[in-house]
């Protein structure tokens, strides 16, 4: 009974730290995955993407 409680425990913390390193890559990787994601729902031109990419990239300085 103890392992499987300690297995359960360990189980628990690796998802943790799993989940806690994917948002971390999420949110360092923010600027240009909002830029596709932006690009492909709007089709932006050159110029268009390039003045979405400098406005993003000023507000996550903000943010951060």
């Amino acid at each position: 009974m103890r392992h499987a409680i300690g297995r359960c425990l360990l189980i628990c913390l690796m998802l943790i730290v799993l989940g806690c390193s994917v948002v971390q890559m999420a949110y360092n990787r923010a600027e240009s995955l909002a830029c596709w994601w932006l690009d492909d729902k709007l089709h932006l031109s050159p110029s268009q993407a390039d003045q979405v990419h400098a406005s993003l990239s000023s507000w996550l300085a903000w943010h951060r």
